[in-house]
């Protein structure tokens, strides 16, 4: 098995793909805030998202605000559930995060 691998792509669509229960020392994340920063589109949530975490065009979706805990819960609960699918017992995770998106899930 290869060490000292980073991986930096999505955590729903590449990381299941590559990743095997329980293989991972430490993960360092510093996820979507939603926030628009500097306008850019990658750090927005749209207003659509499925309860399986599906992306904007699948199908299955239910409307919810943008800025509610559900919406923000229902966005990350897939990611987390894979991290904790990969991360080893006793494993480090260092999660960066703003005020009032630390503790919503």
């Amino acid at each position: 098995m290869q060490t000292n691998i980073i991986y930096t792509e999505d955590s729903l669509r590449g990381i299941p793909k590559r990743l095997p229960d329980e293989s991972i020392d430490l993960m360092a994340t510093d996820g979507p805030y939603g926030i628009g920063f500097m306008g850019k589109e990658w750090d927005k949530f749209n207003e659509i998202v499925s309860p399986q975490g599906a992306y904007e065009k699948e199908k299955g979706f239910k409307k919810l605000p943008r800025q509610s805990s559900t919406f923000i819960g229902e966005f990350f609960t897939p990611i987390w559930r894979e991290c904790l699918r990969v991360l080893k017992p006793g494993a480090f995770a260092f999660v960066m995060c703003i005020p009032r998106q630390d503790c919503v899930a």
